[in-house]
């Protein structure tokens, strides 16, 4: 009988270094869910994306804290959840509509959470019962 789901969980400490890790995982699982090709590559994208965000942001936790993720594949739909301990930061309440040109060139910010937001299907922040950051990314598989 075929394996028609997944689920993945896998942590990370908060190294810039340890992405390389999560995106492998996340290609490897995904291609055999049919995210292929450049959906895979900007899927991975977006995750790496947030996670360099959750490391960069908070410099005294730097290969000292965890980033735990839960990665569940099916027919329908990849979604990966990543739980940080970080300060509270809600990345969805952020107005991403228009991109602040100056900051993006000058600065060299402000067009991730924009990228990430085209790039899911849905984009969901909460925070847990003890107080940790929830992030749920959610891709639509349809064919």
């Amino acid at each position: 009988m075929p394996i028609d789901h997944l689920q993945l969980k896998f942590s990370i400490s908060s190294d810039l270094r340890e992405l390389s890790r999560v995106r492998g995982l996340l290609e490897k699982r995904a291609n055999k869910y049919g995210l292929k090709g450049e959906d895979l590559y900007l899927v991975a994208s977006a995750v790496d994306e947030v996670c360099a965000n959750l490391i960069e942001h908070d410099p005294k936790k730097w290969g000292k804290a965890k980033i735990h993720f839960t990665l569940r594949i099916d027919r329908e739909n990849l979604e990966i959840e990543i739980l940080d301990r970080g300060g509270y930061f809600n990345p969805t309440r952020r107005k991403t509509e228009k991109v602040d040109l100056e900051e993006v060139f000058i600065r060299r910010r402000g067009i991730g959470l924009v990228m990430v937001k085209k790039i899911m299907d849905e984009f969901f922040y909460s925070r847990t019962p003890d107080g940790d950051n929830l992030l749920t990314l959610r891709k639509f598989l349809h064919k």
